[in-house]
């Protein structure tokens, strides 16, 4: 099928809109042809693509569809979706913040709070023994470690990702210093760097700026970024 769509990406794109094509990351040259159906009629809503890697680690060459492409990152299920309750955080926010952060101590325990974590937020993994799911994410990041990055990028040495990773999964909600996780590992910094870039571009990793009071202070803390979840 993935040879199918390489030899014609136009006949891939034809169809009852809206198309839908999973994976395009395989073949970008689909963009291409996409591109040119929307050059002939460019109503809304005609085609979904969905991938697995984040849309800005498809190679330069591929077709960018500026001004005619929606970005949406889907991101695992909430707690609220995972425990079947509607989620009105923006809402008592907006009405009245006060609410939303009480003096009251939480009725969840700790070990509680590690279960939710280490339960995730993939529907494929939510009912799951605990075993069975350990299992599949055992096997998920195999996988993602084995062939989704090596096809995402070029990477001279393979046997670090998986510690690497482990490296980083250690540091969750910390300062990162790509310098020191490297080092302890036997990376160099930009070496480092490369990598979780590519742990970013298959979302097994997020990075997540710092935060201040000013503009100023903002794009500085970008300099120092944090790890916020794997």
């Amino acid at each position: 099928m993935r040879a199918a769509a390489a030899d014609d990406p136009g006949l891939f794109v034809v169809g009852r809109r809206p198309v839908f094509i999973d994976e395009y990351q395989h073949v970008p040259e689909v963009l291409d042809s996409i591109k040119a159906e929307l050059n002939l009629d460019g109503s809304p809503v005609q085609f979904v693509i969905t991938g697995s890697t984040r849309f800005d680690s498809l190679p330069l060459a591929a077709q960018s569809l500026t001004g005619r492409l929606h970005r949406i990152e889907i991101h695992p299920l909430s707690q609220g979706e995972t425990g079947d309750s509607r989620e009105n955080l923006l809402e008592s926010l907006f009405a009245d913040a006060s609410t939303v952060v009480t003096p009251q101590a939480s009725a969840t325990t700790r070990a509680e709070y590690a279960n939710l974590i280490a339960r995730g937020g993939f529907p494929p993994a939510q009912e799951r023994t605990d075993s069975s799911r350990a299992r599949w994410f055992d096997d998920y990041l195999a996988l993602c470690l084995e062939r989704d990055l090596l096809e995402l990028g070029r990477v001279r040495q393979p046997g670090v990702l998986a510690p690497l990773l482990t490296r980083l999964a250690a540091q969750t909600a910390q300062i990162l210093n790509m310098s020191q996780a490297g080092a302890d590992i036997g990376l160099a910094a930009n070496t480092t760097t490369d990598y979780v870039k590519l742990f970013e571009s298959s979302f097994l990793v997020r990075l997540l700026p710092g935060w201040g009071k000013t503009l100023r202070a903002s794009v500085a803390s970008r300099l120092d970024r944090s790890l916020g979840l794997i």
